[in-house]
C-alpha cells in the first residue's frame, strides 16, 4: 500500500484508503494495459449481479408504480414590500427598462380580479394535486436492427478525493474566461448537493486528471471542501480522454426555455410563476413542447423570454392586456415577433400618442385588427421591414398601426 506520489508505473491505483498523511493506494502489480490488479479489476469493471437480473415486463412495472408525491402550494406572492410598489402598480407603471423580478411580490392586478380568486398560485395547486401527474417508466427505444458497437471500456468507479489534488490538462480543456470564474463563483457560494454531478476523472502516472467538471472542482476547492465524490473512467491516452470531454459535453440535448421555465415554476421560482399568473389572466398558454406538425391552439406560446422580457420592461399589467389582445386576437402561437410589435405599438411615442390605451379600448381593437388581417399582414410587414431597413417586428408594428383605430383630435 502506498501513497499516490509513490505509485509506479505498474501498480495497481486502486484507492485503500484515506488519512492524515494522504490518500492510499492498493499498489500491487496492475494488469498489463490496466491501472489495476486482479482482484480490483473485478471490483472495478465487470458488471453486478444487478445489471443480469431479468427485466421486469412493461405491465408488471406499471403495476408497480407507487402513487407520486404531490407538490406544495405555490409560494403566496400577495404581500407586496411595504418600501416598494408592486410591478405593474399605477406606481411602478411602466416598469423601467432595467427593472428585475428579484425581490418583487406579485402585482395586486394579478391576485385581484373582480370574481376570481384571488391567489391564482393556491388555484393552480389545488388543480395539480386534483390532476395527479402519471410517472413515465425507463423503456428501451428501437434501435431499427442496427448493430450495437462492442463497448471498448469498463464500467467508472465512484471514490472521494480532496478537489485540490485534481489536476487540469490543459491540452483539450477550456480556460477560464471570466464568465467561467463568474459560474465558478455562483458555485461556490450557493453549494447544492442536490445539484452536483462527480467530476470525471482519470489516474494517470502525472495524477488524477479532470476530463470533466472542472467548473465543479474548482468552485469546491475555492470553498474549502476536503472531499468530494469522482467518477473514475479508464483513459489512458490523451486522445481518449479528449474524446471523452467531446462526448460528454457534445451528445447531450440543451435544456429548452419552456423546459427551465416550467421546472421554475414546479420549484416555486417567483419569476416564473409571476410570468405563469400573468399568462393565466391573458388566456396565453406556455405549451412544454411543439415538434414536427403541432397544430397550435389560439393563445398557445412558447415565447417565454419575450414574455419575460415584456414583464420587466413594462410591468405586469401592461403585459397581461398585451397578451391578452395576441390571444383574443387568435395567434396560434404568439410568437415572439408579436409581442414586440404589440410592445412597439403602445409604448412608442409615434404610435401610442395616436391609439386608444390599452385599457380604454386600445387592446380590443388591436385584437379585432390582428385578427382582420390575418396572414396578410406578414407580407406587408416584410416589405415596410425591407423598405426602411428595420426589423420585421417594427415592420409588423406599423402595419397594424395603419389599421388601428385613432385618437379623436380635439376640436
Amino acid at each position: 500500500m502506498k501513497r499516490l506520489a509513490d505509485l509506479g508505473r505498474r501498480c495497481c491505483r486502486w484507492p485503500v484508503r484515506e488519512d492524515a498523511d494522504g490518500h492510499w493506494f492498493c499498489s500491487d502489480p496492475a494488469r498489463p494495459g490496466l491501472a489495476y490488479c486482479s482482484s480490483h479489476y473485478k471490483r472495478a469493471w465487470l458488471k453486478s449481479p444487478k445489471a443480469r437480473e431479468p427485466r421486469v415486463d412493461s405491465a408488471q412495472q406499471q403495476a408497480s408504480v407507487v402513487a407520486p408525491r404531490t407538490s406544495g402550494p405555490l409560494p403566496q406572492l400577495d404581500q407586496a414590500k411595504p418600501d416598494a410598489p408592486a410591478l405593474g402598480s399605477e406606481e411602478n407603471e411602466p416598469a423601467p427598462s432595467n427593472a428585475g423580478f428579484s425581490g418583487i411580490s406579485a402585482p395586486e392586478e394579478i391576485n385581484n380580479f373582480p370574481g376570481e380568486s384571488n391567489n391564482i398560485a393556491a388555484k393552480n395547486a389545488a388543480e395539480e394535486v386534483s390532476q395527479t401527474p402519471a410517472l413515465r417508466g425507463v423503456e428501451p427505444i428501437c434501435l431499427n436492427g442496427a448493430e450495437p458497437e462492442p463497448i471498448a471500456t469498463g464500467e467508472p468507479i465512484f471514490e472521494h478525493a480532496n478537489p485540490a489534488d485534481l489536476l487540469v490538462e490543459q491540452s483539450y480543456q477550456r480556460d477560464l474566461t471570466p464568465k467561467s470564474v463568474a459560474l465558478i463563483r455562483k458555485i461556490a457560494l450557493g453549494w447544492d448537493w442536490r445539484k452536483f454531478r462527480p467530476p470525471v476523472v482519470v489516474f494517470t502516472d502525472a495524477g488524477c486528471l479532470i476530463v470533466d467538471g472542472q467548473h465543479t472542482t474548482i468552485a469546491a476547492a475555492s470553498r474549502g471542501l476536503a472531499s468530494i465524490p469522482i467518477q473514475i473512467v479508464e483513459a489512458p491516452e490523451v486522445q481518449s480522454r479528449a474524446e471523452a470531454f467531446i462526448g460528454l459535453n457534445r451528445d447531450r440535448l440543451q435544456v429548452t426555455p419552456v423546459q427551465l421555465h416550467h421546472a421554475a415554476v414546479a420549484a416555486g421560482d417567483e419569476t416564473a410563476v409571476t410570468i405563469e399568473q400573468v399568462c393565466h389572466r391573458a388566456g396565453v398558454t406556455i405549451v412544454r413542447s411543439a415538434y414536427g406538425s403541432y397544430k397550435w391552439k389560439p393563445g398557445e406560446t412558447m415565447a417565454v423570454n419575450a414574455i419575460r422580457d415584456l414583464i420587466e420592461r413594462r410591468g405586469a399589467m401592461k403585459a397581461r392586456m398585451i397578451l391578452q389582445a395576441l390571444a383574443q386576437a387568435g395567434c396560434a402561437p404568439v410568437a415572439a415577433h408579436e409581442i414586440k410589435a404589440a410592445e412597439h405599438l403602445f409604448s412608442h411615442e409615434d404610435f401610442a400618442a395616436e391609439l386608444e390605451p390599452l385599457a380604454e379600448g386600445g387592446g380590443a381593437d388591436l385584437a379585432l385588427v390582428v385578427k382582420a388581417l390575418g396572414d396578410s399582414a406578414a407580407k406587408d410587414a416584410k416589405m415596410f421591414a425591407a423598405t426602411h431597413c428595420v426589423p420585421y417586428w417594427k415592420g409588423l408594428a406599423a402595419t397594424w398601426f395603419k389599421k388601428c383605430r385613432k385618437r379623436r383630435k380635439a376640436a
